[in-house]
């Protein structure tokens, strides 16, 4: 028996334009929850002299499904989020009449009554750098009957027939906060199920998002080697590749939801996979909001989406006037107040029928908060506490946190959270948004400490670790984990979210830690400019080399300045990369650290060969090479080496240098160093173009292309 239902069975919640079918917009751009509610309708006569049990999905978005009594048993089949459901005891459920409607007593049933199924208990959805567990299982719902959301259902159904079929496409399912977007796909999921498998992957609202997070929850029912190779420091076009693999073979619905708060990595999966839907037996199914900038970077996905025959996009609507009339019409409540208040909403819609009795709130945040008012200040701080993260809490996360099955069974009474495997999480983000916001003044950093040590207890990974952190306030541990992401990050392709990490913690470097400071904005120079911001590039790099030098460091502050004449030299600053290299040179040839002279000497081959200097190219380049020797055969400085020299030589006329910078990337791709994968691909393609080979620049230009795809780097497709 699951969670506190609203008072009276809901039976409509959204209506659905069939017009509103079709294929998406450029310039477009909800969470988790439900639970049921098993009741004794008492206007259902019973045919056998039985009470007749009728259970009723109360959604996040307002949706409401009836399910159809088990006729073997009596009872109702019951199943809590992502993830199959046994029947349930049998019995007939504990009800309590009050004001002539029937409510259940908010009371969660012993643990080994509550659920089962296949799925297992699902873990902490980190993953980044922590466990990595079976994924989110949809749910099971038998005998499924969703009101007024017949046509979405219908097409996405369709669509899973023809993915059976083994033809491949991509749904768009968007819609405001609140519209019913999780209710539908879960109840269509449900359907589905039966004839192809589903996978669901979620994106959550965190300060950063982990890179791959979706593809991290349903990784091991994908595939069993998948976790591993998220785990480890494979190339992220490996997996991506690993992904295709494992679909190929037969049928499966993937379902990526909240696909505005992804990372960009996952933004690159979608479109890596949707680029290649036709031959694969895949129904895709994304979930997004509609309200979003111009800016968001989910517009360039869907973009690319909306040029496809292969993809049908689904806008939810809000409620009609009738809907909402047919809603209250047993409640006292005038329908035309509610529609007008809630502008239609779904979710509004529900949480001002679970309180009919109550004034009408003027916002969804008020209407919210009144569920909490029976609270007692305990309970009530594990509610705001519970609202301090936008992930599923499991079972383990609860006991660390010290939350009692007592407490958990009393925040189930306000019908804002439901069960999770064996924990708990928010129905809807605008819930948990509510609660969050109204939490006392000043409490903010105690929980969110409260929390990053519970998540540290139980191998949370670091991207969620980091965003406690932050809003804890603990300097120290948004160093360490924000450093970590940021690496995991960047070795994934996920680059966008690697500067963002390491901006993270430069804001939390003390003065007193010059070392530690100069070291980020290093990182963090490479990672801006493989993301197309080369002014913050040279920037960050600069800061980093005043630092280098006020602390005597001569090598680095060599380093620096040959990595500054790289930037600029994509700046379109020719001067200001040779007056760089010439510094490099010039302090590092007496430093004490020939590996960073001999990348200032690789760095100076190339500059040479592009000024028509083809003598002093080969002069650096081979110099490189000699030092790259003396090092024990140092494969990535000979390659670095070998592309200014291969310029030079393709500039002269020698088409041989094609094959030595072709080199230099399988190089860089094996080393997962980006810089190196993708500037010599970027050389030759402008030289293919140049010169007149058009059929080799056609190959040369996908192969560029589908590198800087794979790995996230704008600044060499730009």
């Amino acid at each position: 028996m699951p969670f506190a239902p609203p008072p009276l069975a809901v039976r409509h919640a959204a209506r659905q334009s069939p017009s509103s079918v079709g294929p998406p917009t450029a310039a477009e751009l909800t969470p988790q929850g439900w639970s049921c509610a098993s009741f004794v309708d008492a206007a259902l006569p019973p045919a056998d002299g039985q009470p007749r049990a009728t259970s009723l999905l109360h959604s996040a978005g307002g949706t409401t499904v009836r399910l159809r009594p088990d006729v073997r048993s009596g009872s109702v089949r019951d199943a809590p989020p992502h993830r199959s459901g046994p029947e349930s005891s049998g019995r007939a459920p504990t009800v309590v009449e009050r004001h002539g409607r029937s409510e259940q007593r908010g009371r969660l049933p012993p643990a080994e009554e509550r659920h089962g199924g296949d799925g297992g208990d699902v873990p902490g959805r980190d993953g980044a750098n922590g466990p990595v567990g079976p994924g989110r299982a949809p749910p099971t719902l038998d005998g499924m009957q969703l009101l007024e959301r017949e046509h979405p259902l219908s097409v996405l159904l369709g669509r899973a027939q023809r993915c059976a079929r083994g033809e491949g496409c991509v749904a768009l399912v968007t819609g405001e906060a609140g519209i019913g977007k999780t209710v539908l796909l879960r109840a269509f999921a449900g359907e589905a199920r039966s004839a192809v498998p589903v996978l669901w992957g979620m994106c959550d609202s965190l300060s950063t998002p982990r890179p791959l997070g979706p593809l991290h929850d349903v990784a091991a029912r994908l595939d069993p080697q998948l976790p591993a190779l998220l785990r480890g420091a494979t190339a992220q076009h490996e997996i991506f590749t690993a992904v295709l693999d494992a679909l190929a073979p037969r049928p499966h619905v993937l379902v990526v939801e909240d696909l505005h708060w992804a990372d960009e990595a996952t933004l690159d999966l979608v479109r890596f996979l949707a680029r290649r839907i036709a031959t694969l037996p895949l129904l895709l199914v994304l979930s997004y909001r509609t309200d979003l900038g111009a800016a968001h970077p989910l517009g360039a996905v869907l973009g690319d989406l909306v040029t496809s025959p292969d993809s049908t996009r689904l806008q939810l609507t809000p409620l009609s006037r009738s809907a909402v009339l047919e809603l209250v019409a047993d409640l006292g409540l005038d329908a035309a107040t509610v529609h007008r208040r809630t502008a239609g909403n779904p979710f509004f819609v529900s949480q001002i029928l679970a309180q009919p009795d109550s004034p009408m709130p003027g916002s969804v945040r008020d209407a919210v908060l009144a569920r909490t008012a029976g609270l007692d200040a305990s309970a009530r701080r594990c509610l705001e506490l519970l609202s301090c993260t936008p992930e599923p809490v499991d079972g383990p996360l609860l006991a660390a946190l010290g939350v009692t099955s007592a407490t958990v069974e009393a925040l189930g009474r306000t019908g804002l959270l439901d069960r999770y495997g064996s924990g708990v999480a928010f129905r809807h983000e605008i819930a948990r948004s509510a609660v969050l916001e109204a939490m006392t003044p000043g409490s903010g950093p105690g929980l969110h400490a409260a929390m990053l040590d519970a998540m540290e207890s139980v191998g949370a990974g670091s991207s969620v670790l980091t965003h406690h952190a932050v809003a804890a306030g603990d300097a120290a541990r948004v160093l360490r984990y924000a450093r970590e992401a940021a690496s995991h990050a960047a070795r994934a392709g996920a680059h966008r979210e690697a500067v963002a990490f390491y901006e993270t913690a430069l804001d939390h470097v003390g003065d007193d830690e010059p070392a530690v400071r100069a070291d980020l904005l290093e990182h963090l120079s490479t990672e801006l400019y493989l993301t197309d911001r080369l002014p913050d590039a040279m920037t960050s790099r600069a800061r980093a080399l005043d630092l280098r030098r006020s602390a005597g460091e001569a090598a680095a502050v060599g380093a620096a300045h040959t990595a500054i004449a790289g930037f600029a030299w994509y700046a379109a600053d020719r001067a200001g990369a040779e007056r760089h290299v010439g510094e490099a040179l010039a302090i590092l040839r007496d430093a004490g650290d020939p590996r960073a002279f001999g990348f200032a000497l690789a760095r100076d081959a190339f500059l040479a060969a592009h000024r028509g200097d083809t003598p002093g190219a080969h002069r650096s380049g081979a110099r490189a090479a000699r030092i790259a020797d003396e090092l024990g055969d140092d494969e990535v400085l000979r390659s670095t080496a070998s592309v200014g020299v291969a310029v030079a030589r393709l500039i002269d006329g020698d088409v041989g240098g094609r094959a030595d910078l072709i080199a230099a990337t399988d190089v860089g791709l094996r080393f997962r160093l980006d810089d190196l994968a993708t500037t010599p691909m970027s050389n030759l393609c402008h030289l293919d173009v140049e010169q007149g080979r058009y059929e080799q620049a056609e190959e040369s230009l996908a192969h560029a292309l589908r590198i800087s795809e794979e790995r996230d780097t704008p600044i060499c497709a730009a």
